[in-house]
């Protein structure tokens, strides 16, 4: 799937790594150890492009739903304010690098 990070300032700059953190502190909260650990097993984040602030993340189909319900719940990154917006969600590998293509 591929997520917009919108800032609330514009000196906002992250990493792939602090967008992957809070998602699973939410994912924590949400759902408790078992949702967590459930879908930490497959959740990565693939590509994260600073310029565009887009990120792809990938996860398993099991798991697919919990992250959807976290993401509106996501309101800090690395300390920094910030909303997550869900744009394009697709299950085929071949769209991750047709984004990848296209973001990098």
């Amino acid at each position: 799937m591929l997520i917009e990070v919108l800032f609330e300032e514009e000196t906002g700059v992250v990493s792939d790594s602090a967008i992957y953190a809070a998602i699973c502190k939410q994912l924590a909260a949400l759902f408790g150890d078992f949702g967590m650990a459930a879908a930490k097993s497959s959740l990565s984040v693939k590509v994260f492009h600073s310029e565009t602030a887009t990120c792809v993340v990938r996860i398993s189909v099991e798991s697919f739903r919990r992250l959807i319900a976290s993401i509106p719940f996501v309101n800090t990154i690395g300390g920094i304010p910030a909303v997550l917006k869900l744009v394009f969600v697709d299950t085929f590998l071949f769209s991750f690098f047709f984004l990848n293509f296209f973001l990098c």
